[in-house]
């Protein structure tokens, strides 16, 4: 059997560890968050556990050193590089506020050793007794309930989920209209693009930079960028979700980290209020898809295939303080009624 691990992006303390043999909770953003996040969300891990022992939560600042293959030479200090774009930096977390859960799977790339690698949040998972038949136009959220029932639910136990995964080169996730459907937005998604929609969101101006820069570097992905942002209408693979084989995992990092460290100067990221700010995390999520769309061109043997992403219900204690990497708010009887910057 194929060794998976798919990586479940956490920045804060919630009850629902998604976590086995092969999904692996990961605090991000660790080299900056508080400590007593990273404890409580540790402690409750150590709660769960898998056969004999606890799950194990990782960190996007700490190298385990298993990547013999692309981590031959991290042998410094995870907090002594200069240049994120270094080939020998083992992470970027400190740069989590602007790359999200990219800062995951960079951490991955430097210092994880798999056969499979994944990207998946701790409220959205694959749906891996799929039907590529029955996509919704947004992703299926689900009542409350426990990790175990998620887990058999939606084909997430480690040895049918690894005998699912191996079937394909890359699984990524259904091409959605958006990550939810909000009616109040009036968007006209029939008849709107990926790149109107980036533009309806986001500040358009870094999705060029990205575009100029691929036409320059990259000329032979030129088709897949335009068909993938100019086709009506918009559906696309959202949220940076994906399980990858480790050759085609490496060969998605070489090209993505090259495309985003070379804008990041070009755009003034640091300027931006909290939510713009995560521009980089925006940027990859469409960059995921021209990638994809290039290497089904490409090589039309790859099996790459889409899953319906499970969203799980939002955690509000009903009771006390809740934390993340940003934020601490006062819940009464479930309801926030206080909000405050770290």
């Amino acid at each position: 059997m194929p060794k998976v691990n798919i990586l479940v992006c956490y920045h804060k303390a919630i009850p629902l560890i998604i976590g086995n043999e092969i999904l692996r909770p990961i605090f991000l953003g660790a080299s900056n968050a508080n400590p007593k996040i990273i404890s409580k969300l540790q402690s409750l891990c150590d709660k769960q556990k898998v056969g004999k022992s606890s799950v194990t939560l990782w960190r996007d600042d700490s190298p385990i050193s298993t990547n013999t293959q692309n981590n031959e030479n991290l042998t410094s200090s995870i907090h002594s590089f200069q240049s994120p774009q270094s080939p020998t930096c083992p992470n970027i977390s400190t740069l989590n506020p602007y790359f999200c859960e990219l800062t995951a799977m960079y951490w991955a790339w430097k210092n994880l050793d798999s056969d499979y690698y994944g990207l998946f949040h701790y409220r959205r998972v694959f749906d891996l007794k799929f039907d590529e038949k029955n996509y919704k136009n947004e992703p299926i959220t689900i009542p409350l309930m426990s990790f175990k029932k998620i887990e058999q639910q939606f084909g997430l136990e480690p040895q049918l989920a690894t005998q699912t995964i191996s079937k394909y080169d890359i699984i990524v996730s259904a091409r959605y209209k958006d990550h939810h459907i909000d009616s109040k937005n009036n968007l006209d998604y029939e008849n709107m693009c990926i790149y109107e929609h980036y533009k309806n969101a986001h500040n358009i101006s870094d999705l060029d930079v990205c575009i100029n820069h691929i036409n320059e570097h990259y000329p032979q992905m030129r088709e897949s960028m335009q068909k993938t942002l100019y086709t009506k209408p918009v559906r696309w693979s959202i949220a940076n979700m994906f399980i990858m084989k480790k050759e085609l995992y490496f060969e998605y990092c070489e090209w993505i980290f090259d495309v985003l460290f070379g804008v990041q100067d070009k755009i003034d990221y640091k300027s931006y209020d909290t939510h713009a700010a995560r521009v980089f995390g925006f940027l990859a999520e469409r960059l995921l898809n021209i990638w994809v769309n290039y290497k089904a061109q490409a090589l039309p043997q790859l099996k790459i295939t889409y899953a319906p992403i499970i969203f799980t219900p939002k955690y509000r204690p009903k009771f006390g303080f809740e934390y993340d990497s940003a934020y601490k708010r006062l819940f009464l009887f479930g309801v926030r009624v206080w909000k405050s910057k770290l």
